[in-house]
């Protein structure tokens, strides 16, 4: 990767927001667990925006970048110290809240496990079968449902955690 490479990045409101909600819900999840908050980090967070560009420029998805970095080198380039640290990287796209990408990310494992396949059936898959799709139909509404209880319940006891008080009370 030549050392002149784009490392500028642009954030959106958008892309704030669903940040925040991320890390609220991690928070929450810490919180429950006895364990502290963590922080928006603003390298990391560049280098995602920037590699969320990129996909979306060029219409892929995946981990490594359309110039060839590996998440580290990417994370590297934007002043995070990649190499010495244990680093990962979730993608989700899609989805219209942090929650989302967290089902989703819980209902391809569950279908990956269940019938050893990457992909679940879409409804428009034309060689796929109506037993099928509306059986992917039904535990991915399943696993949604789940996680949305899961999160809003969690969320809910991590607040009183920190704050003392329930939400809504």
């Amino acid at each position: 990767m030549p050392a002149a490479a784009a490392t500028r990045a642009e954030r959106g409101h958008v892309s704030v927001s669903a940040q925040s909600d991320l890390i609220a819900l991690v928070n929450a999840y810490r919180a429950n667990n006895g364990l502290q908050a963590v922080a928006a980090n603003g390298a990391l967070t560049s280098a995602a925006t920037w590699m969320a560009g990129d996909m979306a420029a060029k219409n892929y998805i995946g981990h490594v970048s359309s110039d060839g970095r590996s998440p580290t080198q990417r994370m590297s380039a934007f002043g995070y110290p990649a190499p010495s640290m244990y680093t990962g990287e979730d993608l989700g796209a899609g989805y219209p809240s942090a929650g989302g990408v967290l089902a989703g990310a819980v209902f391809k494992r569950v279908w990956k496990v269940a019938f050893n396949e990457d992909d679940a059936p879409k409804a428009t898959d034309a060689d796929r079968g109506w037993r099928e799709i509306l059986l992917a139909a039904t535990l991915q509404g399943a696993i949604f449902g789940l996680v949305k209880a899961a999160v809003d319940r969690g969320t809910a006891e991590g607040t009183r955690k920190v704050t003392g008080v329930w939400p809504g009370d």
